[in-house]
């Protein structure tokens, strides 16, 4: 796993974890390995781990009503994910399905939250990161909403709606 780590710390997606904080969080979490067609985990399922894609491709979607399974968007390696029942503790409120073999790094949470508790700085640099990719899920939030004809002002009740089913993962 520890190649497979190296490579992941190129990627920019995960800065600003750089190759040491990468070893830590391997250090406590543990290397998965998933066939198309499984899922990591499932909508509605608890959520006591995050994710760091090493290799493969995941995608995330969730059941709407009316709609059935909706893709929300493709994971590829160095994607984060798993992230909101870390700050949230629900249930998870997407499925993430491997499309293309994957390997997973799996980061229990009470693990980071140890690390934070020791005021390790590779659990803020961590939280930072994810408070980036937040700020890229509201953005497309705010891009696909800015698409849809109905949703003209932040008081539409779809428009919070959007907001908090995109967040789910």
């Amino acid at each position: 796993m520890l190649d497979k780590i190296l490579k992941a710390s190129q990627l920019r997606s995960l800065q600003p974890l750089n190759r040491a904080d990468l070893r830590k969080l391997a250090r406590y979490g543990r290397e998965v390995r998933y066939s198309p067609g499984q899922y990591v985990f499932r909508e509605n399922n608890k959520g006591d781990s995050f994710y760091i894609l090493l290799a493969g491709v995941i995608q995330v979607s969730k059941q709407i009503r009316g709609k059935g399974q909706v893709a929300l968007r493709t994971l590829k390696p160095g994607n984060l994910f798993g992230d909101m029942a870390l700050f949230t503790r629900r249930p998870r409120s997407a499925s993430c399905q491997v499309l293309e073999a994957a390997i997973v790094l799996e980061v229990p949470h009470d693990k980071l939250r140890k690390l934070l508790r020791e005021g390790d700085s590779t659990a803020y640099k961590l939280i930072h990161l994810n408070c980036h990719l937040l700020a890229d899920r509201l953005n497309h939030v705010l891009d696909l909403i800015g698409k849809d004809s109905f949703a003209t002002s932040v008081e539409n009740p779809m428009f919070l709606r959007k907001i908090k089913f995109f967040w789910a993962v």
